[in-house]
């Protein structure tokens, strides 16, 4: 048996070397985003993404979406047990339609 040694084509290497040049530029532009953070003085704690996933910065952003919602179911609930609360409340809701 004899072996065959298989030489690739040029355009293979090129190829390959655009490949290779494009990961090492990837790498490059992450290892300069990584001097510049600590140059700057960045750190994770203080980042953004991380001050944003904390649970009392969770816990605020659900209780200001919630709170208008449940805010008008409550007014609703009131309104539909109390007739003069009911008719505040379409006196209000005329008014402000008449805006």
């Amino acid at each position: 048996m004899s072996a065959e040694v298989v030489t690739p084509s040029p355009d293979a290497e090129a190829t390959a070397a655009k490949r290779r040049g494009l990961f090492d530029r990837i790498a490059d532009a992450a290892e300069e985003r990584q001097k510049k953070t600590e140059k700057s003085g960045r750190d994770r704690k203080n980042d953004i993404l991380s001050r944003r996933s904390r649970w009392y910065n969770r816990l605020f952003r659900f209780a200001r979406f919630i709170a208008p919602w449940a805010l008008i179911a409550a007014i609703g609930y009131w309104a539909y047990t109390d007739e003069v609360v009911l008719g505040v409340v379409i006196a209000g809701v005329s008014f402000i339609g008449r805006l």
